[in-house]
């Protein structure tokens, strides 16, 4: 196995963009494809350069891309929406996408690389199917009803300070 391969659960593979076997073109595709829908303003590039960026693989073939980045600019419109993030820095957000009829994959690729980071993690999303892929993998709602158009979750390190 290739000492840049992050993680290989059965057929499940999770590759960073240094290993020789990450399809650039792929995941690119996918992530543009995908970009509105992810409600996000930024480019592959960016995404490439600024973020822990790793791709997904089912028996050798792409079908996702994971990523994780700091508070930042990125997320400048949630912290405004959200007063749980008031007095907070260093927050770790993770985003993803992925092609279709992927969920139980999408869980076990969740439940893996949140576990390769020391600290909670938030997602924000209104996607039903995000929604579902994100309760499942471990994270909790952490915003009131009716408080945004779509809500914060967050993932626990310790499982037990969710607020």
């Amino acid at each position: 196995m290739d000492s840049n391969i992050i993680h290989h659960r059965s057929e499940l593979e999770i590759l960073t963009p240094n290993d020789f076997s990450f399809d650039y073109k792929n995941v690119k595709n996918l992530f543009e494809t995908n970009k509105k829908s992810l409600n996000v303003g930024y480019n592959f590039e960016y995404l490439l350069n600024n973020t822990h960026l790793y791709a997904c693989y089912k028996n050798g073939e792409f079908f996702g891309g994971i990523y994780f980045f700091e508070d930042s600019e990125l997320e400048k419109n949630v912290r405004e929406k959200f007063s749980i993030f008031e007095n907070s820095k260093n927050l770790l957000f993770m985003n993803g996408f992925s092609t279709r009829k992927n969920l139980a994959e999408n869980i076990a690729i969740i439940e893996t690389t949140t576990n390769f980071y020391g600290q909670d993690i938030y997602a924000c999303t209104e996607k039903k199917p995000a929604i579902c892929c994100l309760l499942k993998a471990g994270f909790k709602n952490v915003t009131q009803q009716n408080q945004c158009e779509f809500r914060v979750y967050k993932f626990a390190q310790n499982h037990k300070n969710i607020t």
